[in-house]
This record gives C-alpha cells, sequence and structure tokens, in this order.
C-alpha cells in the first residue's frame, strides 16, 4: 500500500506542477560555459577563433591566390621573401590551372557587369 500511496502523491505533484514554457532555439543551442575557471573560458575562446581562422583560410588559399601572390610581391626583398614570393606564384599557377583562381574573376566580372548596367528607369 505504500507504494500505491507515494506513486499516487507522485502524480499529484507532478500535475500541480506550473507548465514551465519551451526553451528557445538560441538557448538550447548556446554555448554554456565549460566552468567558471576563466583559464577555462579562455582556452574554449582561443580553440574558437583557432577554427574561425583556419575556416578563413582555408576559403582564403585556393579562391584568394592573386591576393596572396600580390601580397608576396609587396614584401621587403630579400632570401625569405623571395622564397615566399616563388611560392606564391606557384599556388597561384596551380590555383588557375584548377580553377578556383578564374572562378574568382569570372564571379567579380560578373558583378562588375552588373553593376555598371544601364537599367531603363536610371
Amino acid at each position: 500500500m505504500a507504494h500505491d500511496a507515494l506513486s499516487y502523491r507522485a502524480a499529484d505533484t507532478a500535475a500541480l506542477r506550473k507548465p514551465q514554457p519551451a526553451a528557445s532555439l538560441w538557448q538550447r543551442i548556446k554555448r554554456r560555459p565549460e566552468s567558471a575557471d576563466k583559464a577555462t573560458e579562455t582556452r574554449a575562446n582561443v580553440r574558437v577563433a583557432i577554427a574561425a581562422m583556419l575556416i578563413a583560410f582555408a576559403v582564403f588559399a585556393p579562391f584568394g591566390s592573386a591576393g596572396m601572390r600580390h601580397a608576396a610581391r609587396n614584401l621587403p626583398g630579400n632570401a625569405v621573401s623571395d622564397i615566399i614570393v616563388d611560392a606564391a606564384d606557384r599556388w597561384h599557377a596551380a590555383m588557375e590551372r584548377l580553377g578556383p583562381a578564374r572562378l574568382r574573376v569570372i564571379v567579380r566580372n560578373a558583378i562588375d557587369d552588373f553593376r555598371m548596367a544601364q537599367w531603363p528607369w536610371r
């Protein structure tokens, strides 16, 4: 009988509880701090920043090879910059041969043509 009384009491208290509002999508997906320790939070922020930079570099490397080549050619002349310029030239040649460098030029020209178009309502 004690078991039945407990189960009835649990059912009664569950029915009396106020319904909790559903958590918003943002509340469900936002990242909570790993702990109250500032060092742990800093390490987590550094990991996120490194991941963001690697993703940006992964996008920039194939499609921005002309910019890398231009930046390398603007370095002051010395033995190290000669190696960097040579590597940038070879990378840009490879990206032109494979296509990403040409794709950037094609997209840029299409955007420029669209911007310079003479529209009838102008």
